[in-house]
């Protein structure tokens, strides 16, 4: 099963690949702007780019089991217009992507900043 990480340099996405990557049933596929901060000893495939791109949601997905979207924008408070631009419609995007090319499964995960 391959299973694609999105976000995989990230603290949410490493620690899916990490848990991935003790499994012998799966292959970690990591999605990154930055291969360079993937966890020490990943040996898997490796998709670079960014997800604000349509031509890299488009091609990220292709012959992909799983998606696993962890890659995600965390302080965008107050700031409506970049929250659509750079999560809301790429997120979106990907997962129309990833419907079209017919993925099995898509998770979606994100971690949320909170402040005072």
């Amino acid at each position: 099963m391959r299973v694609l990480v999105t976000g995989a340099t990230g603290f949410l996405g490493r620690n899916v690949l990490a848990a991935l990557m003790k499994r012998s049933d799966v292959t970690p596929v990591a999605a990154c702007r930055t291969p360079n901060r993937l966890p020490d000893g990943f040996t898997g495939e490796v998709r670079a780019g960014d997800l604000t791109d349509p031509g890299y949601r488009r091609a990220v997905v292709n012959g992909i089991d799983v998606l696993c979207h962890t890659g995600t924008w965390g302080g965008l408070w107050g700031h409506a217009n970049a929250e659509r631009a750079v999560f809301f419609e790429p997120a979106a995007d990907l997962i129309d992507q990833a419907v079209r090319s017919k993925v099995g499964r898509i998770v979606q995960a994100s971690t949320v900043v909170i402040a005072g």
